[in-house]
């Protein structure tokens, strides 16, 4: 349910015009789930996972780029 709701934002947004490039999808969903995570279902998150997750947003700009 998590991935349609996101799937159904990140579609909005590029109808908008707000959201132009694949780089900003995926970031914006990875921190969409990062938020959903820690308010939903109480996640704690630690240092290590979150730079682990600003790698992850990194390489995927650095690949597309």
């Amino acid at each position: 349910m998590l991935t349609v709701v996101s799937s159904i934002m990140i579609f909005n947004l590029q109808k908008g015009g707000i959201v132009t490039t694949t780089f900003l999808i995926k970031s914006v969903s990875s921190i969409v789930m990062l938020i959903v995570g820690i308010l939903f279902f109480n996640e704690s998150i630690t240092e290590k996972q979150m730079a682990g997750i600003v790698l992850g947003i990194l390489a995927v700009f650095l690949i597309k780029g």
